[in-house]
């Protein structure tokens, strides 16, 4: 936009600019809205801390409003303030967010839960909580269908055994069960 205001005609920084006239006023508003008003559209992103470059990404969603978002561990690194601005963000947002966390209160504000396992992925159709108390009635209804599969296998053995001393013990009986 500046090289068109000091009179660029190049067809490069047309394309670029797309007919975004206010993008540097949007920035600004974002970065501002994001807790990042000394931060000059110029300054490089290395020279940001870990929670800037969080906020400074999280600025460019807003700007840019895609219709998919894809936040890994987005709570990282941001002090309370811009954590409450981002779970604000999440529910007031109309795109599509899928989050990898460790951050309860950012997963319990999600609609859908997914578990990635070594068995692959499976939807829970709640937030965290209602995965979590989900996972501990599958791991209640595990515990005892191994607890009924252990009693049936007890009971088979003991079965056998009983069988095996009846055949010890009736002498004409174990022949017969061996040709039969």
């Amino acid at each position: 936009m500046h090289a068109i205001c000091n009179g660029s005609d190049k067809y490069e920084h047309y394309d670029m600019l797309a007919d975004d006239w206010d993008i540097e006023a949007r920035c600004r508003v974002a970065l501002d809205a994001w807790g990042l008003p000394d931060i000059e559209l110029t300054t490089s992103i290395d020279a940001l801390s870990g929670g800037e470059k969080t906020k400074l990404f999280l600025a460019g969603i807003s700007i840019h409003r895609p219709a998919v978002v894809l936040l890994d561990e987005p709570t990282n690194h941001l002090d309370d303030t811009s954590r409450q601005k981002l779970y604000e963000f999440i529910v007031g947002s109309k795109a599509t967010i899928m989050v990898v966390s460790h951050d309860v209160t950012l997963l319990n504000l999600l609609e859908e839960t997914y578990e990635l396992s070594p068995k692959g992925l499976k939807l829970y159709g709640g937030n965290y909580d209602f995965y979590k108390a989900q996972k501990e009635i599958e791991e209640q209804a595990l515990a005892q269908q191994v607890n009924a599969e252990e009693t049936a296998l007890k009971l088979a053995c003991k079965k056998r055994k009983r069988l095996v001393r009846n055949k010890k013990s009736v002498p004409g009986k174990a022949k017969e069960i061996k040709t039969k």
